[in-house]
């Protein structure tokens, strides 16, 4: 058996002890995301999917299912490649499919680069900063993307259709408007060019980020198969309006920090765009000054005369620019839809176990696991709290103001469930 088929042969034996366990602890498909703080297409992908699961998942998986890591994670080191094996990530995202591109990898410089680049991308983008994870220690308020990553709801218009439900409405010139809402992995299905409006804290970076990585790591769910050969570009235009003029696709590296920038391959991005691998994750319209937006506008058409085949993904706030901006270049539009009921209670189960994973006693994990109960329980039952959980941000800041009162602060809006009261 050749070295090749010895790693897909123990990636293939961690899937099926996975599925296996959960099978044996009667945990369903909605159960085992919930009980491990994970996405449920991150678990799905890590059970049944082709791409490698990062090391922080298989031990996140190993506790819900209540079996030692160990085991899973020598099969996963099994199943990498030589070169994925060498470079210390914590989450080496390597297709059984690509491994035998090694002896490539070792003599074609732009091949080693953009494995680099592949894995300089899981490690920049692969964890998220949480308000109030740790007030004490700011630098501790982060977690891993995988486990920290909520597949919200996105909404499409459909025109031309009469409304159905009481989601649907009029749209202009008195035509009927119908909303179709679906999860992000669904409505981005097949979508080559698309503007994302949300809120401000709705999650819009966050899908970015998630994007980035798991385009990276070649782990995007079969939804997103379209792009799955992609390699991502992360451009915040906050960042890059500070530096006057927008990059050409050469200065995308720099224009972000990378250290490595001067490494790329002569034309390396500019050919990758040509090809259509590229995928551009354009995030904050509504950072740049209102004055420069025309300018911005011209320079996204100018990219897309220039790269017809490659991908956008541009997000922005509401009200930053009208409907229809990008229309003329093909964009479909969608607006992140706020939280739902079960997002609110995946939510505040995911920030409490990243809260936990900073406790430094058994007595403070105990207390957090019931401040985590008591607030599910008083969201679901005061409606003016719950209208305020309804961005993974305002959410996030209840939780830190919940665990900083510890369920006691009246002024917060709900009260004691065990006196005395401290407050």
């Amino acid at each position: 058996m050749g070295a090749s088929e010895s790693r897909q042969e123990a990636l293939a034996e961690l899937k099926e002890r996975l599925r296996s366990l959960r099978v044996r602890r009667r945990l369903s498909m909605t159960a085992l995301p919930l009980r491990a703080g994970l996405g449920r297409t991150t678990v799905s992908q890590a059970l049944n999917g082709t791409g490698m699961p990062s090391e922080a998942t298989v031990v996140a998986l190993a506790a819900a299912l209540k079996t030692d890591a160990e085991p899973l994670l020598r099969l996963r080191a099994r199943a990498l490649p030589p070169a994925a094996a060498r470079v210390a990530t914590a989450d080496d995202s390597v297709s059984p499919a690509d491994s035998d591109s090694d002896s490539v990898s070792a003599s074609d410089p732009q091949t080693r680069f953009e494995n680099w680049y592949r894995r300089y991308l899981e490690q920049r983008y692969g964890q998220l900063s949480v308000i109030g994870l740790d007030l004490s220690r700011p630098e501790r308020a982060c977690w891993p993307l995988d486990a920290a990553y909520l597949s919200l709801e996105l909404a499409a218009p459909v025109r031309g259709v009469e409304p159905t439900d009481s989601r649907g409405g009029m749209g202009a010139g008195g035509r009927g408007l119908e909303v179709r809402v679906e999860r992000a992995e669904q409505a981005l299905a097949g979508q080559r060019r698309t503007l994302v409006r949300g809120l401000a804290g709705s999650g819009k970076t966050t899908l970015l980020q998630w994007l980035a990585v798991s385009t990276a790591r070649r782990s995007l769910p079969p939804e997103l198969d379209h792009l799955a050969d992609c390699l991502p570009f992360v451009l915040p235009l906050r960042t890059l309006v500070r530096r006057g003029e927008l990059p050409a696709p050469h200065e995308y590296l720099t224009a972000v920090g990378c250290p490595r920038d001067g490494a790329q391959p002569t034309g390396w991005a500019d050919q990758a765009l040509i090809d259509g691998r590229a995928l551009l994750l354009i995030d904050g319209l509504d950072e740049v000054p209102q004055a420069q937006r025309a300018k911005t506008r011209q320079w996204l058409r100018e990219l897309l005369a220039a790269y017809p085949q490659a991908a956008y993904l541009v997000t922005t706030r509401p009200s930053a620019v009208p409907e229809g901006w990008l229309a003329d270049g093909g964009f479909t539009e969608l607006t992140v839809r706020p939280m739902s009921t079960r997002d609110v209670a995946v939510f505040v189960t995911r920030w409490h176990t990243a809260a936990a994973s900073n406790a430094t006693t058994a007595q403070e994990r105990a207390h957090l696991a019931t401040l985590e109960e008591t607030l599910k329980d008083t969201v679901r039952s005061q409606r003016d709290l719950a209208r305020l959980t309804t961005t993974p941000l305002l959410c996030a800041l209840v939780c830190a103001l919940h665990r900083d009162r510890r369920g006691t602060c009246r002024t917060a809006g709900w009260h004691c469930t065990k006196p005395p009261c401290p407050c």
